[in-house]
């Protein structure tokens, strides 16, 4: 009975247990591409048939081609026989164009990598393999259609073509058909096999190339090709990659595919073979992987080999910089400081303090000891010699020191104190410009950025609209289109690229405004950082800062504790102090002069040097003596004194200084007021705005995600033939307005911020921790004091 029951037991196990799926994997050989792209596709395709089956992948059933065409032609013929396995995929362009090109399998075969079907050699009948066993990814790579994109990018008139070795060695079939659509479009060409010695690739190349186009070179990892394309650019030769985007990044000129989308591409795989273990038939299964045309262009490289993009290209490329540029990146703060250090405006205001300085010096040097010395020399006419008994000598030479000190002087003793008001006054005029400087500067930095996003949506927008053309195309290919679509889409398209010219003139006019605030050469290129609400820059740098603008009672306190900041901090009203000082000084000196005296101090020395005549050569014995009492001088003389003057009647002069001295004191206070108001003001205006664009940041992203939504649905539509196109006009406008509304509101709130920031008297928040957590110390001190 207990050994029935087991039984039983066991049979009810295997029942439940998942029976085993093995899968054989097959790659051309070690790339940077593989390694992560296997343990994805082998985590989504475990995800789908997971529940039904226990999906292995044995390592005794993974093949290494190692680079090798013959041994992974052998790989591919052990994953097919070996018994255990129920799958084979191949991972790899050379694998998969052996793998595909078989006649006969004996198990089903998924292979990943198909470039052009019809250029491999690889079967293809309405959109699936039709073949028994055979399913494969086609990558709808056609080299035609890149040729007409180079075509109507720049003329050749030979291109230098880099191929895969192996293919280059072992599918002349290919080569064969490169060259014969090279050809058939007037141009030569030159096949070069893209050996393992990047010196031999290069030396291979004729004299006459004057175009490099290069097919995908897998075998060759991101370093290696990245420094093709640097030798090539020393060549200077321009260079279209087959890979697209992913190359223009490592240096390429231009490319025609998007970045790769590894996702969709192991989705794609995993759903292939899931429907394989389902017991779907692979020569049935649909093999389309075709990637939207998106056109990329390498703007460095272009300036390496001479070449300049026409405004259209601009207009519907995306402009991407090398990655071993050798081009600084400058962050929002690096701009700031450049802007502060050398704008001329601010160079001219820190003249002014200069300036303002010496007054000063001036002013105090009034009440330093005065010193003169003089010298005279002078010589008279002969008859007034003689008429003058002696008394004017024909020849003088005469010398004198003079001293003079101030020892009371209102006037002049409040000028001290007011110049140095003045001076005060002007250095935090300097630093009102510093801060004006800087945020114009962030804010043209945060609006070209927002501009390079902009025109990054209008392309995506732009090759969206291409893409419906085509759609449009088909469908009235197929008999359920009509040619008002295509019209309408042809119109939208015109429009869209008119507003990509728009937006990138937008970018050029407002890099000359900063490159002329920085004092730089304003057609001097310049690249930028990305920046978000969580830069150091930004007052967001603290997380706890963001939650004041969420929370309406914390909001109240952080907007007092601004104010307060603002109050304490803002160079206007410093400014407006000192002036208001200097004004209070002035009426007081004014009023005082009316009835303080001035008090100087005076002496004198004087010496005859020379005091000859040949009529009288004693000057001491002249026709003079006969008056009598009068004595004999010597040649030297002094004199010392004290002059105190005080002015009775100046006509009402005084009166009308002193009245005049009272308006200008009142207009400064009632201006030093105002000032004060206004400050106030922006604070709370620039809060409140900052608050908004930080609360609309999440609301733009979800209206955003609903537009974009309902672009997907009425595309969908569309493409079935069941839609109108004006609802997909519509779609489309309702979600790139949704987009350029969202980067507006995450640059704006920014920009806001930084707004913000200059109203409290400090644009840069990038301070040391110390710093950091003194100011948060303040708020709590400010926030613990409200509440009580």
């Amino acid at each position: 009975m207990i050994r029935t029951i087991f039984v039983l037991f066991l049979t009810v196990l295997s029942l439940w247990a998942k029976p085993a799926y093995t899968i054989a994997i097959v790659t051309d050989g070690p790339t940077d591409f593989n390694e992560d792209f296997e343990e994805q596709m082998k985590d989504e395709i475990d995800q789908l048939l997971g529940r039904d089956f226990d999906v292995r992948f044995p390592d005794e059933l993974r093949f290494d081609g190692a680079w090798d065409y013959t041994k992974i032609s052998q790989d591919v013929d052990k994953a097919l026989g070996a018994r255990q396995s129920d799958l084979v995929i191949t991972l790899g362009m050379l694998s998969s164009q052996i793998a595909a090109t078989k006649k006969k399998y004996k198990k089903p075969l998924i292979a990943s990598t198909v470039i052009n079907p019809n250029m491999q050699g690889i079967p293809f009948r309405n959109g699936t393999s039709n073949t028994r066993n055979l399913t494969y990814i086609n990558g709808y790579f056609d080299i035609k259609d890149d040729i007409e994109v180079i075509k109507s990018i720049i003329g050749a008139e030979k291109v230098g073509v880099l191929i895969n070795s192996n293919l280059y060695r072992h599918a002349p079939h290919i080569v064969k058909y490169i060259k014969k659509s090279f050809k058939k479009e007037g141009i030569a060409t030159q096949v070069i096999p893209a050996e393992k010695e990047l010196n031999k690739i290069i030396d291979t190349i004729s004299d006459d190339v004057d175009f490099i186009y290069v097919t995908p070179l897998f075998q060759k990892n991101d370093e290696v090709r990245r420094e093709l394309y640097s030798a090539l650019r020393l060549k200077e030769l321009p260079s279209f990659s087959a890979l697209g985007r992913d190359d223009v990044e490592l240096g390429a000129l231009f490319g025609n595919i998007p970045a790769s989308d590894n996702k969709r591409l192991i989705r794609q795989i995993a759903l292939q073979v899931q429907q394989i273990s389902l017991g779907f038939n692979p020569s049935r299964l649909a093999v389309s992987f075709k990637p939207y045309p998106a056109l990329s262009l390498n703007s460095q490289t272009a300036k390496d080999v001479g070449f300049t993009p026409s405004w259209d290209l601009i207009s519907r490329s995306t402009i991407l910089e090398a990655d071993d540029s050798d081009s600084h990146y400058f962050s929002i703060e690096e701009i700031m400081d450049r802007a502060v250090g050398y704008n001329l405006s601010i160079l001219q205001a820190e003249q002014q303090v200069e300036v303002s300085k010496k007054n000063v010096e001036m002013a105090d040097a009034l009440f330093m000891p005065q010193i003169n010395v003089s010298l005279e020399g002078k010589q008279i006419d002969e008859g007034r010699a003689v008429k003058s008994f002696g008394i004017l000598q024909e020849s003088q030479l005469n010398g004198s020191v003079s001293l003079q000190q101030n020892l009371y002087n209102q006037s002049q003793y409040a000028n001290i104190s007011i110049n140095k008001d003045f001076l005060s006054a002007t250095r935090h005029e300097v630093d009102q410009a510093k801060l004006e400087i800087a945020l114009q500067s962030s804010l043209l930095y945060l609006k070209i950025l927002q501009y390079k996003n902009r025109l990054e949506l209008q392309k995506s927008n732009l090759e969206l609209s291409k893409n419906n053309l085509r759609s449009a195309i088909t469908k009235q290919d197929i008999g359920i289109g009509n040619q008002s679509d295509i019209y309408r889409w042809e119109s939208k398209i015109a429009n869209d690229k008119k507003d990509v010219l728009f937006t990138h003139a937008l970018i050029q006019q407002t890099q000359f405004t900063l490159n002329a605030l920085l004092n730089l050469p304003q057609k001097l290129p310049l690249n930028f950082e990305k920046v978000t609400m969580e830069d150091p820059v930004f007052l967001t740098h603290d997380k706890k800062i963001r939650d004041y603008f969420e929370n309406p009672a914390d909001f109240s306190i952080f907007e007092g504790f601004l104010v307060k900041t603002g109050h304490d901090n803002s160079p206007e009203l410093r400014q407006f102090d000192a002036l208001a000082r200097a004004k209070k000084l002035m009426y007081e000196a004014s009023d005082a002069a009316l009835y303080t005296p001035d008090v100087i101090f005076q002496a004198g020395y004087r010496y005859k040097f020379l005091d000859e005549d040949p009529y009288f050569p004693n000057p001491n014995q002249t026709q003079i003596e006969v008056v009598q009492g009068l004595e004999d001088f010597g040649p030297s003389e002094y004199e010392v004194g004290i002059l105190a003057t005080l002015p009775l009647y100046t006509g009402g002069y005084q009166t009308a200084e002193k009245e005049s001295a009272k308006a200008a004191l009142l207009t400064a206070q009632s201006q030093q007021r105002d000032v004060e108001n206004n400050v106030e003001r922006d604070i709370r205006n620039a809060l409140y705005q900052a608050k908004a664009s930080y609360l609309s940041i999440d609301l733009s992203h979800d209206a955003y995600i609903a537009a974009n939504k309902n672009l997907e649905h009425m595309t969908a539509i569309y493409l079935q033939g069941n839609g109108d196109i004006l609802h997909l006009l519509d779609a489309q406008n309702s979600t790139l307005k949704a987009a350029l509304v969202e980067n507006n509101t995450r640059y704006g709130f920014m920009a806001d911020l930084l707004r913000l920031q200059r109203n409290i008297g400090q644009v840069n928040f990038n301070i040391d921790d110390d710093e950091r957590e003194e100011w948060s110390k303040k708020i709590q001190e400010f926030e613990n004091g409200e509440k009580e």
